[in-house]
């Protein structure tokens, strides 16, 4: 199972339609993504401090962010624990992680180092606290 530590942007054809599916224009940035990736470093700090919408299409397991004509697909700290509990649940051998330097390990947003980690430590080994209390961006 895969955890990315980062987000696909997009480019909207209409801030107006931003939900799953909606029409792009092609790839898109965030302040300081790299080509068309946004770090979950970033992203954290986008919802939390910036007025970017966060939304959970699809009961809380993929959140999706947006601003004008930007759209970001990423994992967050909730959803990284949803999949290494899943892992755990169904009997996978582990988590595979890119890249642990997009985390928020100074930290930046959140009041808890390298929250994405600890969520999945959290996961698959029911070590630490669960990402309610990283002081994170909403779930």
């Amino acid at each position: 199972m895969g955890v990315p530590f980062y987000g696909h942007t997009f480019k909207l054809q209409d801030k107006n339609k931003h939900g799953i599916g909606a029409p792009i224009a092609g790839e898109g940035k965030t302040p300081h993504g790299e080509g068309d990736n946004a770090w979950y470093s970033e992203m954290c700090d986008l919802v939390k401090n910036k007025g970017w919408a966060k939304e959970d299409p699809d009961q809380g397991h993929d959140p999706i962010s947006y601003h004008d004509l930007t759209w970001v697909g990423y994992d967050d700290p909730y959803a990284a624990y949803d999949k290494s509990t899943w892992v755990k649940e169904n009997g996978y051998g582990g988590i595979i992680v890119w890249e642990i330097t997009q985390d928020d390990f100074q930290p930046k947003c959140c009041s808890k180092s390298y929250p994405m980690l600890r969520a999945i430590n959290h996961g698959l080994y029911g070590t630490g606290s669960g990402p309610e209390t990283y002081g994170c961006e909403h779930k």
